[in-house]
């Protein structure tokens, strides 16, 4: 099964560590360099999106088919911010744009942070390997600040387990403000992280999750996030 990991510099740190995590999960990883080929993006099974310009049309035009096809998506840091910044995530009618991004960062840039599954999770493509007890030590490597959401958006995405990561202790005790780590459109086949799970092993069921979730096959509609906000 092959994964296109798709990313605007080639042979980076982060570049190889994926690489060594999808083959860890039995995946098959195929390098798409953004600006470098003038090949389409190939049509593989699953993608991870490490960084991409929002203004990057084709390449917006053609995940939203692959979402749509029920194939799994994973933002990772800078890609995280394409998917929130694209309108991916979470996936609001017509593919609005409900999320932003502060300038305020959790930890230091390159310091490790903990997460753990948020209580309400959604069990989805990026997750069915894992369980709430389960504690992940991932690197920020991007400069992102938090999750900004709309408090209605919040309040809905929190009913339907759409925060899927919060950051935590080392010891798996949530912390207050500012603890959403990672959140996925209503279906879950596509996910925005801000940390890096495939830095050092820890985020190995992460990818792990993808794998099952391509080889049983699931297919789903993707349907929209609807919410009545909330002032």
């Amino acid at each position: 099964m092959q994964i296109a990991i798709i990313q605007n510099s080639q042979s980076s740190a982060c570049d190889n560590k994926m690489t060594e995590a999808l083959l860890r999960a039995g995946m098959e990883p195929i390098d798409y360099v953004l600006g470098q080929s003038d090949l389409a993006l190939p049509s593989c099974q699953g993608y991870v999106v490490i960084e991409a310009e929002k203004q990057n049309h084709a390449l917006l035009e053609t995940l939203k088919r692959e979402i749509e096809a029920g194939k799994p998506v994973l933002g990772i840091g800078l890609g995280a911010r394409f998917l929130i910044e694209s309108g991916l995530v979470p996936g609001l009618p017509d593919y609005r744009v409900g999320i932003t991004l502060n300038d305020r960062e959790p930890v230091l840039v390159d310091q490790c942070v903990y997460l753990r599954l948020s209580e309400d999770y959604q069990f989805n493509a990026f997750t069915q390997k894992l369980m709430p007890k389960d504690i992940l030590c991932n690197p920020l490597s991007d400069n992102l600040g938090s999750f900004v959401i709309p408090p209605g958006l919040l309040y809905e995405m929190r009913i339907q387990g759409l925060t899927v990561f919060q950051y935590c202790t080392a010891q798996g005790e949530a912390i207050i403000s500012d603890n959403i780590a990672a959140v996925s459109n209503k279906v879950g086949n596509v996910m925005a992280m801000l940390s890096h799970p495939e830095m050092g092993g820890y985020g190995d069921k992460i990818f792990h999750s993808m794998h099952d979730y391509i080889a049983e096959g699931h297919v789903q509609q993707v349907s929209p996030l609807h919410y009545f906000p909330r002032h």
